[in-house]
């Protein structure tokens, strides 16, 4: 595995700060004036307004958003991009979990999703399905 220059670390640190996210949202470059007369604390400030605002307009879209699950899902995504093996073994984790619950268990604490109910679209209303159901349907089409 290559290391990170010294200018590439620097720059991936700069790149994660309020300051960066500034210059960014305002197409700022580092010398312009506006930008060097700004405090950390505006800068801090403008931050918090800005993603304040766009919670609230995202909770307007969907009353049943909620930022703690908004966070968890991104840095779930974060971690399955940069972590050799993060996904499978949560995968294999989620799995030992369903097997406790007797609806997904094959009776010998295996995983199974023959049992598992999901919904049917073409039918009117919500008609639950086993995925049993669906391959069988499938086997006779």
């Amino acid at each position: 595995m290559r290391r990170k220059s010294e200018w590439e670390a620097i720059g991936e640190v700069e790149a994660n700060s309020l300051h960066y996210w500034f210059r960014q949202k305002y197409n700022l470059p580092i010398t312009d004036p506006r930008y060097r007369r700004a405090t950390t604390d505006q800068i801090r400030l403008e931050y918090y307004a800005d993603m304040a605002y766009r919670i609230n307009q995202m909770r307007e879209e969907n009353p049943d958003f909620n930022i703690e699950t908004e966070i968890e899902n991104q840095e779930f995504s974060e971690r399955a991009r940069n972590e050799d093996g993060f996904l499978e073994e949560w995968c294999r984790n989620m799995e030992k979990e369903l097997a406790k619950n007797p609806e997904f268990s094959d009776g010998s604490g295996n995983f199974t999703t023959e049992n598992m109910e999901v919904l049917n679209p073409d039918s009117e209303g919500t008609v639950p399905l086993t995925l049993k159901d669906i391959e069988n349907a499938e086997k006779e089409n």
